[in-house]
């Protein structure tokens, strides 16, 4: 939608190269539509943690987790030359801030402690 070139197929000073060098024209390069799904995972798991009541240790480890996964798709896709710092970095907000705005969009419930109860479910092969 923007039409911004991908750095792979940057030559020469234009997008795409010499006709018949094979290397097309790639205009999809902004925002990085890998960096930003991985990244509203962490977004989520950061707004989850943060409204969490009790020890929220292991939702920060997963936030933690989700984090280390979003940045090392970002570090990837620059890499492959897929994108630039300013494509994976807008694809980081865009991510974060939309699993921040899912997050919060669901109500958080405190569930009732207790002994838990388990129901037997019975199969049957007839229909």
């Amino acid at each position: 939608l923007v039409g911004r070139c991908r750095p792979r197929a940057w030559v020469n000073g234009r997008c795409g190269g010499p006709a018949g060098s094979g290397i097309a024209a790639e205009h999809d390069a902004f925002p990085s539509g890998h960096t930003a799904p991985v990244s509203a995972v962490a977004g989520s798991r950061l707004t989850l943690a943060l409204r969490s009541d009790g020890d929220a240790a292991g939702r920060y480890v997963a936030f933690g987790l989700s984090e280390g996964a979003a940045l090392v798709t970002a570090l990837l896709r620059v890499l492959a030359g897929a994108h630039s710092w300013e494509d994976v970095a807008t694809g980081w907000l865009v991510g974060h801030a939309t699993g921040a705005l899912v997050s919060l969009a669901h109500p958080m419930r405190t569930l009732p402690s207790g002994e838990m109860t388990t129901t037997t479910v019975r199969w049957s092969s007839s229909f």
